[in-house]
């Protein structure tokens, strides 16, 4: 969501407009929670990123290689958030990295099962390599790190996820393209 609203602010800018932000915390039992309430004032400056950068964005899923990140690197991220107004904060801890991974893996099956997200994410599938290059604005099976064909299933049959028989199996495989996490940040 800090990813969303940050290029939120460039696209903003570049507007000539300011965004603002303002975080929400509640705790409702409604799926649909809110986080940030958005507010466009001007004048801006247009920043250092042009629109088009986020026309040729692309999305990868290469596996991580487990390689361990230079703490040179942490100290550069962790400066250029705090000049930013924001804070880096990196852990690298096995066992709370991998509770970290199967959350997200749960929260991936979950949100693949919740008929609203189901439509909005699976208009964005892309199952050939011709299809991804001729719209080259989806979630290719290859960035994906999946078959086309189990892509088409979490299409068609997304309910294979959650089913008893079925969802270790699919977990353990989702798991194993991740590859080893040295760190989480």
């Amino acid at each position: 969501m800090g990813m969303f609203l940050e290029s939120m602010r460039i696209i903003s800018a570049n507007s000539g407009l300011t965004l603002q932000h303002f975080l929400i915390d509640e705790d409702v039992g409604d799926p649909m929670i809110r986080f940030a309430e958005l507010e466009l004032n001007g004048p801006s400056e247009p920043s250092q990123y042009p629109d088009d950068l986020f026309h040729a964005r692309r999305t990868s899923r290469l596996p991580s290689n487990g390689a361990r990140i230079d703490p040179q690197v942490t100290t550069l991220l962790k400066t250029l958030s705090s000049h930013n107004g924001h804070r880096y904060f990196q852990f690298d801890d096995p066992e709370l990295i991998e509770a970290v991974i199967l959350e997200n893996i749960r929260a991936v099956f979950h949100d693949l099962n919740v008929s609203a997200y189901h439509r909005e994410i699976s208009r964005w599938f892309r199952y050939s390599d011709a299809e991804a290059q001729a719209k080259s604005d989806g979630l290719d099976y290859r960035c994906m790190r999946v078959p086309s064909m189990e892509l088409r299933l979490m299409k068609q049959l997304p309910q294979v996820m959650s089913w008893p028989i079925t969802r270790g199996v699919i977990r353990r495989i989702y798991r194993r393209q991740l590859g080893k996490v040295s760190h989480v940040g």
